[in-house]
Order: C-alpha cells, then structure tokens, then sequence
C-alpha cells in the first residue's frame, strides 16, 4: 500500500475507534512509515485497548521495519536491553536485562516471551490475550507483571510482582 494511502487508512480506522484530536493532528504531520511505528508505540495504551491496528495489518504493512523500533509480530527475537517491546500475535522471545537497565514490555494475542533480569534491572512487563510470559529475577533485579484477564504468567523466580487485572485490557 502506498504511504499516503496507508497513512490515510490508519487514521479512518483510528478515528472509527475515538481517536482524539490532536492525534488525529498528528497523523497529518507523519512522513513515513518509521514515524507511524513511533506513533504506535506512543500511543500503545490506546493500540491495545482497540486492538488497532491488528496483527495482521502491522505484518502486512510493516513487517520487516517495525523490529528495529521494537515491534514485533509472528517473530521469534533474543534480545538483550531493549527499552521498549512489543510482542503481538505469535512470537516467540528470550529477553535479558542487567546493569540497572530499566524496560517496559507488552505481550499480546498468543506471544510467549521468557525474561530474565539480573544486576539491578527493573522490567514492567503487561500480559494480554492468550500471552504466555516467564519471569525471572535474580541480583537485585526486579520484574513487575501486569497481568490481564487471559494473559499468564507462568514460572516466577525471584523478585517479581505479579498484579492481577479484572479486565482485559487497560480501563
């Protein structure tokens, strides 16, 4: 799909779903695709919530570009100290932190990711869908999970926090 036409389309979809506006401004000063994957994960809150736009969509329209920004979808990733990650439909990741690294993580659809945090590192970690996330801190690290309706957390090691959501997404 053409960028403009691209850019176009998400904004229709996004305004469908309520998007205020001055996001809506901000689709008109976007230049390229790099941008609209920054935008995305600006406004992650209110792309999980709307499941906007879907796994399918990203993948067709901007696979091969969004992992180096972070995002990933129907990927398998070993990453080391990656400040921001997404995981969407069905990936597959083994993700380490250290040295008081500090990371924010959201794992959706069926994703199963694996972490380990070690020497000081603080991950948050939101757990969606289906998602699957092991957890594992050691070394004064610390791992916090937000867990959501059908999201899980499976094998916890150490310091993690696991909080426990009533609702399947943000509120």
């Amino acid at each position: 799909m053409e960028f403009v036409q691209l850019k176009t389309d998400l904004k229709n979809k996004a305004i469908s779903k309520g998007l205020c506006q001055p996001w809506q401004r901000k689709f008109n000063q976007v230049k390229d695709k790099e941008e609209l994957v920054k935008m995305y994960l600006a406004g992650i809150n209110f792309c999980i919530i709307n499941n906007y736009p879907t796994p399918e969509y990203i993948e067709a329209n901007f696979k091969g570009m969004c992992e180096k920004l972070g995002v990933y979808v129907n990927e398998e990733a070993v990453l080391h100290n990656v400040r921001k990650l997404v995981f969407i439909g069905n990936c597959s990741a083994q993700l380490s932190y250290d040295s008081y690294e500090v990371s924010q993580i959201y794992v959706k659809d069926n994703s199963i990711v694996h972490v380990k945090a070690d020497d000081h590192a603080i991950v948050m970690v939101d757990c969606f869908d289906n998602s699957k996330v092991t957890a594992k801190a050691v070394n004064g690290a610390k791992i916090i999970c937000n867990k959501y309706l059908d999201g899980q957390i499976e094998f916890i090691d150490g310091d993690v926090k696991v909080i426990e959501h009533k609702t399947k997404v943000y509120e």
